[in-house]
């Protein structure tokens, strides 16, 4: 993250995947310059850092994902339909899709983050605006709420990432509050979350260093409060933390409002 920046080519020809606002990206595990892209029209996989893209659909009619999340080693994805808040799986790779069904309390809720827990094997947590916590501990199967007794509770999830070399420490972030971290692998029955050394409360999106355990990347939404939208590198699971860039530095002609960062 402290070097250069630069735009992903785009999908040729212009037309075959279609992108509304990109809330997220997951890397292919195992494959370090290829990562997933919620589209339009399906899920688009981009190949060589986007040099190569190929679209995946089958089974959808039409929604629009907003979120996505790898599990079990990228065999298994989850996404988030951008209107409808809908929640969909693939057991494929992303190739083949359907719609899961969620408990009737889910209705109404929107859905801010996906993630597959590594300490827990198939558990899986959606993570809704209104602080609701949907967990499955069978693939996503079937979901029920959690009672969150030991976290901050006061604000919506927003992200969230965990460490590939330590497993159990896992960051999540909730908008207006800034970023925590859990070291028990997001147990229910665990200790809880502490805030990281982060002075941001809008933390936007937030992504482990593969190649570094215990460095992250942070990126920030611009706020009246503060103007720019920014991205902090972390080190030492989020004991000192430092901005790298912002907005109207990434780009001069088309300023940022919103940080999203992935790492390949």
């Amino acid at each position: 993250g402290t070097g250069p920046w630069g735009p992903i080519p785009k999908p040729i020809p212009a037309g075959d995947i279609l992108f509304h606002t990109i809330t997220n990206a997951v890397v292919m595990p195992g494959n370090d310059f290829s990562f997933y892209v919620p589209a339009g029209n399906g899920v688009a996989l981009a190949g060589d850092l986007g040099t190569n893209w190929k679209l995946y659909n089958k089974g959808l009619n039409g929604p629009v994902f907003s979120r996505l999340a790898t599990c079990s080693g990228g065999a298994n994805m989850f996404a988030v339909e951008r209107f409808s808040n809908g929640l969909f799986r693939s057991l494929d790779g992303g190739q083949t899709w359907g719609q899961l069904t969620l408990p009737p309390a889910a209705d109404g809720q929107t859905i801010t983050a996906l993630f597959c827990a590594p300490s827990t094997g198939n558990g899986v947590y959606a993570f809704t605006a209104e602080g609701g916590i949907l967990f499955s501990g069978n693939g996503g199967t079937s979901f029920s709420f959690l009672d969150e007794n030991n976290g901050p509770v006061l604000a919506s999830h927003n992200a969230i990432a965990s460490f590939p070399d330590s497993p159990t420490r896992i960051l999540v972030s909730r908008l207006g509050m800034g970023l925590f971290l859990t070291e028990d692998g997001g147990s229910p029955q665990g200790a809880g979350y502490a805030p990281v050394a982060l002075s941001e409360a809008y933390v936007a999106s937030v992504a482990t260093d593969p190649f570094d355990n215990g460095r992250f990347y942070v990126g920030t939404i611009a706020t009246p409060e503060s103007p720019h939208a920014k991205i902090y590198v972390c080190t030492d699971f989020g004991s000192s933390c430092s901005m790298q860039k912002q907005s109207g530095e990434i780009s001069a002609d088309a300023p940022l409002t919103e940080d999203r960062v992935t790492v390949d």
